[in-house]
């Protein structure tokens, strides 16, 4: 399938990886949110106009002093947000984005270039290894999250012994 269809079977995993990692980490802001145990000074509704991933690091930061911008995975994984808002809202094609976040995809694009990424004839060329690389790092940063929670004051105590 990949042989013959690249473009639907990477943009397509891409999509689905994304979709999930972020799905879930709104999820577990939301819980955290509703959970009547955890003090949680400012809404998920507070937050202003970021959205997905970006809101959900604003949520923990401000709730409980989790930077996810200082774990290695955050960059890359924003990087990858990137390229999937290309795929989503411009259908791969860099010619249909805004000046700027074509420029921004460009540059994208150039620093993940050794993992099968590139831009061929103005759309978006998503290989096998810039797939696995996204997976591997969406994955990463759970374990990191996992403990942050465990030895964070006011979420730890709630939730484990």
């Amino acid at each position: 399938m990949h042989s013959r269809f690249p473009r639907i079977v990477f943009s397509s995993t891409l999509l689905m990886a994304c979709s999930l990692f972020e799905s879930s980490l709104v999820d577990l802001c939301k819980g955290f949110e509703r959970d009547p145990v955890l003090p949680t000074p400012k809404s998920w509704g507070d937050l202003g106009e970021d959205k997905g991933i970006t809101r959900a690091a604003g949520f923990m930061k401000v709730n409980f002093g989790i930077l996810l911008s200082n774990y290695p995975h955050w960059n890359k994984i924003k990087d990858y947000f990137k390229i999937r808002d290309c795929v989503v809202h411009a259908d791969g094609d860099v010619s249909n984005m805004k000046p700027k976040q074509a420029a921004q995809l460009r540059a994208t694009v150039k620093a993940y270039s050794q993992l099968e990424l590139g831009i061929n004839h103005g759309r978006l060329v998503i290989g096998n290894k810039f797939v696995s690389a996204v997976i591997d790092d969406l994955g990463g940063i759970w374990p990191l999250l996992h403990t942050a929670c465990f030895e964070n004051e006011v979420v730890g105590p709630h939730f484990w012994p």
